[in-house]
């Protein structure tokens, strides 16, 4: 399954559209956000037109890295939640991760930069690669998109809140004036450059 997630408005409040095949899936709102970064919770509502069907709600003001997030459904209940870990990939090396548990499933993410922006997600059980989202890195007005890769609906939607929670905290979290043409760089050892490959995206759709 290939879905695009655009970002069509970052000043104030935030929108993106998730497409697939040409056509909307979901509506993605953060409500009206200071320029400023301020100490209080954010929700990203995913939704359609009028109806939202998930909240993520991001916690910043957590500074233990305990939860990230919290994702709940349309009934208040919630299904899911993220936290950050900074991990040692060898005996000099560290890189951050976030680790998602999500309708009874654990996923673990990370980004780099290879020709652009990279983001994996991996079943932490089977080990198996599940989602893929792509970048370019380049931010032009505070816009960007993604190209997310998955092979199935749910794991879609995982490859998705992933995606968003590493677009809100490598990339919204830094003010950047109006008019202008950022890129964004994640360096990363070599031991996780090994794991991406770009097969994972032959005969997705």
């Amino acid at each position: 399954m290939v879905t695009k997630l655009r970002k069509t408005h970052s000043r104030g409040h935030v929108d993106y559209v998730v497409e697939h095949n040409g056509k909307k899936i979901y509506d993605i709102h953060l409500p009206e956000r200071p320029l400023k970064l301020r100490l209080r919770d954010e929700s990203f509502l995913i939704g359609k037109d009028d109806a939202v069907f998930y909240e993520m709600k991001m916690n910043i003001q957590n500074l233990n890295n305990n939860w990230s997030s919290e994702v709940f459904n349309n009934n208040g209940e919630q299904i899911g939640h993220s936290y950050r870990r900074d991990k040692k990939v060898n005996f000099f090396i560290g890189h951050t991760f976030y680790e998602f548990e999500f309708m009874g499933r654990r996923f673990e993410s990370f980004v780099m930069s290879i020709k652009g922006i990279k983001l994996l997600v991996f079943d932490i059980e089977t080990g198996e690669q599940v989602g893929l989202a792509e970048s370019s890195g380049v931010l032009r007005n505070n816009l960007n998109d993604w190209t997310m890769y998955a092979k199935n609906e749910q794991d879609s939607l995982i490859t998705l809140l992933a995606a968003l929670e590493m677009d809100y905290r490598r990339f919204m979290l830094r003010v950047r004036p109006r008019n202008t043409v950022n890129k964004v760089f994640v360096g990363a050892p070599k031991k996780l450059k090994a794991r991406y490959q770009s097969s994972f995206k032959d005969d997705l759709t």
